[in-house]
């Protein structure tokens, strides 16, 4: 081609394309405005919106806030910098937006917690923010706020604000709710008692939680006086890489030296991933040799559905040609008997994984905990959270009641969650229904 053509094909170009038709934008979700009705009889309109899928809804605070005020569930909410305020039994400060859907709304699908406080506490709930509003689940709202709303159809919902939520495991279970998971648990730890039960002896994947095996063998070489809390610990290049790496959580050079008691803390609370392979190491000599205790640790425990690849929960490629990808699997009964175990031997690993925060002070790391139901629910005491491709979203969760004056120590389990917010739901709907009406009997 020569010099004049080519001039000729750039000028060309841009206005062959801009007379090209272009694609228009698809809309982005908008809501709609739903009827509420009180038990007065009375109806007001709220805002709504089904997130991805019909009967994932979501409701606006601030309408809901206008709704309820007058009611034994009135609320407050406001905006204050980057945080919502919530304050329960405040009259509603209403906004322009309130009950119009004129006002500002969703501009991307993907929902994020928003710093939101609750009467001086902290919560940790995804919501949809629209710069004046959130738009909260339906589910969270009733665990919130602890009243029922029925849902009557798509446009149409009934609020009972003098109706605690008191869901059932029953109830959930005939409506097929766990069927979503990969198994859900809830048991009393102190007599071994399972309040309920769904797929409990399968063994799945379980990702992260895999760390509470880990933690046992921790404990027992303290025990044998072979490993003390303020051990140096030299991290290796393979821990280093992996801190670095998208499954990375503190960045640690090679060479770099921590105490055991910090890659403890590090490992139960910001679930690292780092601080678990080196604590391994040292105590072994390499990861493999760690990943044997644990599997002969777990049989002798009578785990038998336990098979551990990893000490971190983090899938181990095979090297054959055609690439294999192990998860750690284990039961949730099994699972059950491990968080027992640790309850009942080393019951001060709530020390730690009851902090919200953590300050790693040799690493000079903050870390929130990566269990959002110590910031959403009154008690919460551990235990663990993981996640995987396979294995979703999973928990191990703690929570000490007082049984005719004897603490029980009551875990929810829930593994093969879609999300970390459905995760957090299962449990809380379980151990709320344990709060209850579980007696310990």
């Amino acid at each position: 081609m020569n010099v004049k053509k080519m001039l000729l094909a750039l000028i060309l170009c841009p206005l062959i394309l801009l007379s090209l038709p272009i694609p228009a934008k698809a809309d982005g979700p908008r809501p709609y405005l739903l009827t509420a009705e009180l038990p007065s009889g009375s109806t007001a309109s709220i805002r709504g919106y089904q997130e991805s899928y019909a009967s994932n809804l979501y409701l606006s605070l601030a309408d809901l806030s206008r709704v309820l005020s007058g009611t034994a569930k009135q609320f407050s909410i406001r905006r204050e910098n980057d945080t919502y305020y919530i304050e329960n039994g405040e009259n509603p400060r209403l906004t322009t937006d309130a009950a119009t859907n004129n006002g500002p709304f969703i501009a991307y699908l993907n929902t994020y917690r928003n710093k939101l406080v609750v009467d001086d506490r902290e919560k940790r709930i995804y919501t949809y923010d629209t710069g004046s509003d959130l738009y909260m689940s339906l589910t969270d709202i009733m665990l919130l706020f602890d009243f029922t709303v029925e849902q009557q159809n798509s446009e149409r919902i009934r609020l009972l604000p003098d109706t605690p939520f008191a869901p059932s495991p029953e109830a959930l279970d005939a409506a097929g709710y766990f069927d979503t998971f990969s198994a859900v648990l809830l048991g009393d730890t102190y007599n071994g008692k399972l309040i309920y039960a769904s797929n409990a002896d399968s063994p799945v994947a379980i990702a992260s939680i895999s760390k509470l095996m880990t933690y046992v063998l921790i404990r027992e070489a303290m025990d044998a006086g072979t490993l003390h809390a303020d051990d140096a610990i030299v991290i290796s290049s393979d821990a280093s890489a992996l801190s670095y790496s998208a499954d990375g959580t503190i960045g640690m050079a090679t060479g770099y030296v921590v105490p055991l008691q910090e890659l403890i803390d590090a490992m139960l609370v910001a679930s690292s991933n780092e601080s678990c392979l080196a604590i391994a190491e040292h105590i072994a000599g390499s990861e493999q040799a760690f990943v044997n205790r644990m599997n002969a640790r777990a049989a002798e425990m009578g785990l038998y559905t336990a098979k551990f690849y990893t000490p971190h929960g983090l899938p181990k490629y095979s090297r054959e040609p055609f690439p294999i990808k192990n998860q750690n699997t284990m039961s949730a009964k099994d699972l059950f008997d491990l968080s027992a175990y640790i309850l009942q031997t080393y019951p001060d690993i709530t020390d730690v994984t009851s902090q919200q925060y953590e300050h790693l002070s040799t690493m000079s790391f903050t870390t929130a905990n990566s269990n959002p139901l110590l910031f959403n629910m009154e008690g919460i005491t551990g235990l663990k959270t993981g996640s995987t491709n396979k294995a979703g979203s999973c928990v191990a969760v703690s929570m000490p009641m007082d049984c005719g004056g004897i603490t029980h120590n009551i875990v929810a389990i829930v593994l093969g969650a879609e999300t970390a917010d459905v995760r957090g739901q299962c449990a809380q709907l379980l151990l709320e229904y344990a709060r209850a009406h579980y007696t310990g009997n």
